[in-house]
């Protein structure tokens, strides 16, 4: 369990308690999108393997966000850690109610810090849609620079969207 004592922020692993809010992520139209995902409908099941097989992945790691008193905020996860060249990809959702309020900068911070100290990792990066201004934000914010723009990259609502590319390398 990694924790954060500025805003009682844990990232751990999931839980059987988690599942109500992964089914109302994996379930909405807008997030999904935002999070460069073709939305689907997902049964409880449908989530459940999900995440079981986002945790048994040998190249990601996977984590409930939540805070002191153990509420699910959401989840964020490294996905293609190449252990060689130290580098990985960002996600995180941050479920609606709990938007707004810096806990995806916190919760960024506590994931690089475990990769780095467990993985040596060099650089994170992340793909976000160009039309997300709160996760270019977030993001910048936490140290990300923009490195370029993937144009007409990502299909959704009858066009093609631009995916903004961004990464931190991380001081040794």
């Amino acid at each position: 369990m990694l924790k954060n004592t500025k805003k009682n922020i844990i990232l751990r692993p999931y839980k059987e308690c988690d599942l109500e809010v992964m089914y109302r992520i994996r379930n909405s139209f807008d997030l999904q999108i935002m999070l460069l995902s073709q939305p689907r409908p997902n049964t409880y099941k449908k989530v459940f393997d999900w995440i079981e097989q986002k945790s048994q992945s040998n190249d990601s790691v996977f984590f409930v966000i939540s805070n002191i008193k153990d509420i699910t905020i959401g989840f964020i996860q490294a996905t293609n850690i190449d252990l060689v060249s130290g580098t990985c990809f960002l996600g995180i959702a941050i479920d609606e109610k709990f938007r707004r309020e810096g806990i995806a900068v916190l919760a960024i911070e506590l994931l690089e810090n475990y990769l780095i100290d467990v993985f040596n990792i060099r650089k994170t990066m992340v793909h976000i849609l160009s039309e997300n201004p709160a996760s270019l934000k977030t993001f910048s914010n936490s140290g990300y620079e923009l490195v370029g723009v993937l144009k007409q990259h990502f299909y959704s609502r009858k066009k093609f969207l631009d995916v903004t590319i961004m990464e931190k390398i991380h001081p040794r």
